[in-house]
């Protein structure tokens, strides 16, 4: 009897036991759709997820939550991205659950997150599933709102703040002329001056904004360019003084024979038959050579050569032969008044009407 007993009280334990078993393992959960995991999200476009729960007893609650896989950091909790429910006592056995992931509104911060589902039946059974590896990388959006302004002599440009909690910097690019941009800056203000600009040319400058990035070999993503603004500054005026370099003496000029020290204007004989006008000695008027006849040693024709460019002088030139043909003119009227003279003579020395004329008496 007390064998019996004893198998009685052994079957109800195991009974029991069992039961309890059965009741732990009675929730499964099954993905429905789900990006794959390991996938790279970006854009605007929301994913899709849809998880569905079962319980053998009756379907005690369920959630589906999208969290960070990294510690969390002041930003980084997720938004929007879970669902639950919860019903009583036989009041379900299975129930899907669906959740939009947009990367931009549900989880703002870049990084590495999950997909945790969770199902509780009510008799103590739960099941959870985990969906690792998803990274979510964003780029920034455009800087706006640029502003830009000469301060002094340098370029300045102001914008608006960036949104995005996880930004890291905005960079700077300028183009000098028709160059391609370079980055110049990386500031974390939304404010830059270029003190390096150069002067009297082109200036043309956009910016851009960086944020973190698990995906990106350098850590960050960037931004498309902002509207582009330009720039032309003069160069500015000098306020040093002219520097002039001291004058150098020019060489004499060739002495010129028989020519003495001559007021300006004068004309002055110089050589036969040249009337040549000077200004003072040391005028910068070239000088006209003297005469071979004049030059010492002996004369030594040589040939011309042609002037670099033709000089016009106030000259006046009487060539050789007018001389000559006034001084003939003037022996022959000097020879006339001779002949003349002395036929006047002969005639008074005449005899008229046969009488000899007498020898005019000498005084």
């Amino acid at each position: 009897m007390r064998r019996l007993t004893l198998a009685i009280i052994c079957l109800l334990i195991w009974a029991i036991s069992a039961g309890t078993a059965m009741a732990v393992n009675d929730v499964t959960l099954e993905v429905v759709q789900a990006p794959p995991t390991g996938s790279v999200l970006r854009g605007d476009d929301p994913f899709p997820i849809t998880m569905r729960a079962r319980a053998d007893s009756s379907l005690k609650s369920f959630s589906v939550l999208i969290a960070p896989a990294e510690n969390p950091r002041p930003g980084m909790e997720v938004v929007g991205g879970s669902t639950s429910g919860s019903w009583p006592t036989g009041a379900k056995t299975s129930e899907t659950l669906s959740v939009s992931w947009s990367t931009k509104n549900v989880t703002p911060y870049n990084g590495l997150y999950r997909i945790i589902a969770t199902g509780e039946s009510h008799v103590g059974g739960t099941k959870t599933i985990r969906l690792d590896g998803y990274a979510v990388d964003n780029l920034p959006i455009a800087v706006s709102g640029i502003v830009s302004e000469i301060k002094g002599d340098d370029p300045s440009l102001n914008w608006q703040a960036n949104s995005e909690i996880d930004l890291i910097s905005y960079r700077v690019y300028r183009a000098v002329g028709s160059s391609s941009y370079k980055n110049v800056s990386v500031t974390t203000t939304t404010a830059y001056t270029d003190k390096e600009a150069p002067k009297d040319v082109e200036l043309k400058y956009y910016v851009t904004a960086t944020r973190r990035s698990v995906v990106a070999n350098q850590g960050w993503v960037e931004s498309a360019p902002s509207k582009a603004t330009s720039f032309f500054i003069p160069l500015p005026q000098s306020n040093a003084q002219p520097t002039v370099s001291a004058p150098q003496e020019a060489p004499a000029p060739p002495p010129i024979p028989n020519v003495e020290a001559r007021p300006a204007g004068k004309i002055v004989h110089h050589g036969f038959g040249e009337l040549i006008p000077y200004g003072t000695v040391d005028d910068s008027l070239p000088k006209v050579p003297a005469p071979l006849s004049q030059q010492e040693g002996p004369a030594i024709l040589q040939p011309r050569l042609k002037s670099p460019a033709p000089i016009s002088l106030p000259q006046v030139y009487k060539p050789p032969f007018f001389a000559a043909a006034l001084l003939m003119i003037a022996g022959a009227a000097h020879i006339g008044r001779l002949a003349i003279s002395m036929f006047v003579d002969g005639e008074k020395r005449r005899p008229i009407d046969g009488h000899q004329a007498e020898p005019a008496s000498s005084v």
